[in-house]
């Protein structure tokens, strides 16, 4: 199979790549034949292949139902309840088929989508609880493919921030104390979740618990629409956020109004000291956004 992923920001071209698939289904019965061809140094062979109706049916289009089927995450704006629960369909019902898959994307769960219908839709507005039952249409030989080879590629160079920083998650470095300059890292690991880390632990063989440390988490935040409001929760000895070098938002200061235009990537920078855990979170919003979003992996690049 032949995949083409073809990226622009602004009118312009910012990644062309073509991508080459295979899975191997074709099977020989008995041992080749060889023999030399009419021309000089040609050797030739020949087969009797076959592919079994097993094989074939990995090609063929595989439904999973999912009834009775809800989705609710108070993180999430009424406007965007749907669009988050197909998304959480999808990778259910890949998750069903191919279980090591369930950690995947929104957009890679999407990709492997070829038909989604849904029935008996039910939304409560007390609860925010949105059921339903849904049909997913999956090809079990794309969940077979491993490691794609790209044959052909082709970058674009761009002076904007966009083309570069494309894996998701943050650096996280933990540093002494009393290191105010951050010169002398202890630890340094990936933070490869969302922004809300309440309670979230990161003690371990160099961390102690019951032990101060300055933590330094770097990286980039985007955001598909516009952000007008950024909210910070903290619990923990003092908290700073900068956006492209500024301070935006404090552990006293924990609401502000920002101008972060949607598809363009920020610098961003948290500082934290703490002890035993992070308890810390960032939440979003734009103007018709009737409450806060934290912060997804999504939105998150090293």
């Amino acid at each position: 199979m032949m995949r083409t992923n073809l990226e622009m920001k602004n009118g312009k071209i910012t990644k062309d790549e073509i991508q080459q698939l295979s899975l191997g289904n074709i099977r020989v019965k008995g041992k080749a034949k060889y023999f030399n061809g009419k021309n000089w140094g040609e050797v030739c062979t020949t087969i009797d292949a076959y592919i079994t109706q097993k094989d074939f049916a990995k090609y063929q289009p595989h439904n999973i139902k999912l009834n009775g089927f809800c989705y609710n995450n108070p993180n999430v704006s009424t406007n965007m309840i749907q669009e988050k629960a197909n998304y959480k369909a999808y990778k259910t019902a890949i998750a069903k088929f191919k279980p090591s898959y369930k950690n995947i994307s929104d957009k890679q769960a999407e990709s492997f989508v070829h038909g989604f219908s849904k029935k008996r839709e039910e939304f409560n507005f007390k609860t925010g609880v949105y059921c339903f039952d849904a049909v997913v249409t999956l090809l079990p030989y794309e969940l077979e493919l491993q490691k794609p080879k790209k044959i052909y590629k082709t970058s674009y160079k761009s002076k904007s921030k966009e083309s570069t920083h494309t894996k998701n998650g943050l650096k996280v470095t933990f540093y002494p104390k009393h290191d105010f300059n951050f010169k002398h890292p202890i630890y340094t690991t990936t933070l490869e979740r969302n922004l809300w880390l309440k309670n979230k632990s990161f003690l371990n063989y160099k961390l102690k618990a019951n032990s101060i440390y300055q933590v330094k988490i770097d990286g980039y935040i985007s955001f598909d629409e516009d952000v007008e409001y950024l909210k910070l929760i903290s619990d923990v000895y003092n908290a700073k956020i900068k956006i492209d070098g500024k301070v935006v938002l404090t552990d006293r200061k924990t609401t502000t109004k920002v101008q972060l235009k949607g598809g363009h990537k920020y610098k961003l920078s948290i500082y934290v000291k703490t002890s035993n855990s992070y308890d810390i979170s960032l939440l979003a919003k734009n103007l018709q956004g009737d409450q806060y979003i934290t912060v997804g992996l999504e939105n998150l690049y090293q």
